[in-house]
């Protein structure tokens, strides 16, 4: 039986979490998408409630159980996880479930907050985008305080709870990802100059 996989996506609000989430889940029955919004959604649409914020995030983490209990291969969670301590929750359930774990940062996906304001489906304004990025943890791997010796591959950095990674990054299978990385496709962005 192979082990179960808990896929983290984080980025700021608009930039392509759901959309990419989306792509992994796909039409594969052995794969399942879970975030905090979906707490707040229902026949009648998306009703956010800012009181019932810290409810929604321990409801995702329950459902994220239950579908790893469930037998779920691939469990996708998308939520905006700017600090590491929102990631560590997950990090630790797959640990303790014997699960493989990969976290893909969206970050920005290369829009400016007034774009990514314009792009996100909840209406998440621009300067609430601002403040996620200040508060971004760039590396929600890290330990607080550093082992005196943490083995790594290929430059990137081993988790310790697992003993170190395969032989290749933990998102190979879903692309390279970068601070601004965005999934393969243009999403209505203009391409790149280049030197004549």
């Amino acid at each position: 039986m192979t082990k179960a996989t808990i896929v983290l996506i984080r980025g700021l609000s608009g930039s392509g979490k759901t959309t990419l989430a989306n792509l992994i889940v796909s039409d594969d029955e052995n794969r399942i998408s879970v975030c905090a919004d979906d707490y707040f959604t229902d026949d009648a649409g998306y009703n956010f409630d800012p009181l019932r914020l810290k409810e929604s995030h321990e409801w995702c983490k329950e459902r994220t159980l239950e579908y790893i209990k469930d037998g779920y291969e691939v469990v996708v969670v998308h939520n905006t996880f700017t600090r590491k301590w929102e990631c560590d929750p997950y990090i630790e359930m797959a640990r303790q479930n014997d699960c493989i774990v990969h976290v893909l940062n969206m970050y920005d996906a290369g829009l400016n907050d007034s774009e990514l304001a314009a792009r996100n489906i909840h209406g998440v304004p621009a300067h609430v985008i601002q403040n996620q990025r200040k508060r971004w943890d760039k590396d929600v791997y890290r330990d607080r305080k550093p082992p005196q010796h943490q083995p790594s591959f290929g430059g990137y950095p081993s988790h310790p709870s697992f003993g170190g990674y395969p032989a290749q990054p933990p998102y190979a299978a879903y692309g390279q990802p970068q601070y601004g990385y965005a999934p393969q496709g243009d999403f209505g962005r203009k391409p790149p100059r280049t030197a004549r």
